[in-house]
């Protein structure tokens, strides 16, 4: 299983972050605000890419959401949050200004619909 699943349903964006996953970053210390996923950790479904693609981007570095491109070659994804985290719209979502979109041709691209849970949540909005 992915470390973080990326998904949309009716222009909401979307994840699920596995606890228990592999991280860059350690989430579970004291002062953690989320977590720090490698590219190679992560699956996204083509909705959510096309929306996340098209974000706005801050004024300054640091994001609720950061896209960070390695010197190695490598990628990861920033999530302010764990567990089940709700993202927003096209025109709330913001990355920051120095992060590239290009990060997500670097996941897994899934045709896995968002899950009934989060279809749940955004129908009842």
């Amino acid at each position: 299983m992915p470390t973080l699943k990326i998904f949309a349903y009716k222009g909401h964006v979307g994840c699920l972050i596995d606890i228990n996953g592999k991280f860059i970053n350690d989430p579970k210390q004291p002062g953690q605000l989320g977590c720090v996923i490698d590219v190679t950790e992560t699956t996204i479904n083509k909705d959510a890419k096309d929306i996340l693609k098209r974000v706005g981007k801050e004024g300054g570095s640091f994001a609720p959401l950061m896209f960070t491109e390695h010197h190695n070659g490598g990628a990861s994804i920033g999530v302010m949050g764990f567990g089940a985290v709700y993202l927003g719209t096209q025109s709330v979502i913001k990355i920051g200004r120095t992060c590239q979109t290009s990060v997500l041709d670097k996941c897994t691209l899934v045709e896995e619909e968002a899950p009934k849970e989060f279809k749940d949540f955004i129908d009842s909005m």
